[in-house]
């Protein structure tokens, strides 16, 4: 499989400091293999365009275990969203959502950011 999420990719090295330089930061958890991954990415392409204060990043589960371990403070899900505000982790959603509830969940990390 060559399959890539069309999330920008989060780096190994200074990951933090990415996140860090955005008010609000959504990593998107990954892994070519899984059919609800490509799905749920297809649904991160259309929605992320509704949400333009929000920096979307993508991370491969199985190229990058270390980065999604400390990006998700340990735990695994596939896929899932990580959602930081300037650098520190906020909330987790774990498993696929559809697109009305990725846009339900973004709204409330917006409102929270706030």
């Amino acid at each position: 499989m060559n399959w890539t999420s069309a999330m920008s990719p989060l780096p190994h090295e200074g990951w933090q400091q990415v996140l860090a330089a955005h008010d609000v930061a959504v990593v998107f958890i990954w892994a070519e293999w899984y059919v609800l991954t490509r799905a749920m990415d297809k649904e991160l392409q259309v929605v992320r365009s509704e949400f333009e204060t929000v920096a979307f990043f993508g991370c491969d589960l199985d190229s990058q275990p270390q980065v999604t371990a400390d990006v998700t403070g340990g735990m695994a899900s596939n896929p899932m969203l990580a959602c930081f505000f300037n650098g520190q982790r906020h909330d987790i959603s774990f498993g696929y959502l559809n697109p009305e509830k990725l846009r339900a969940k973004l709204r409330e990390w917006l409102a929270a950011s706030t």
